[in-house]
């Protein structure tokens, strides 16, 4: 409902780093972070996961070093 509401409300942020510097945020609105959402459904779709299955994503969520 969110997305449908505030579209261009910022939702998601990170703090870029730039020469061993934290950097000002960066947002992404909500219709941005939902059609990322949306693409990655349809990417994992094709790999032919059904609907109910299961799957897993695995990434990093920290950098090292900072």
């Amino acid at each position: 409902m969110s997305v449908e509401k505030y579209p261009n409300n910022p939702m998601l942020g990170h703090r870029k780093i730039i020469d061993g510097k934290v950097g000002k945020y960066v947002w992404q609105t909500y219709k941005e972070v939902y059609d990322f959402v949306i693409r990655v459904g349809n990417a994992i779709r094709i790999c032919g996961v059904e609907e109910g299955g299961n799957s897993c994503i695995y990434s990093a969520n920290s950098q090292s070093g900072l």
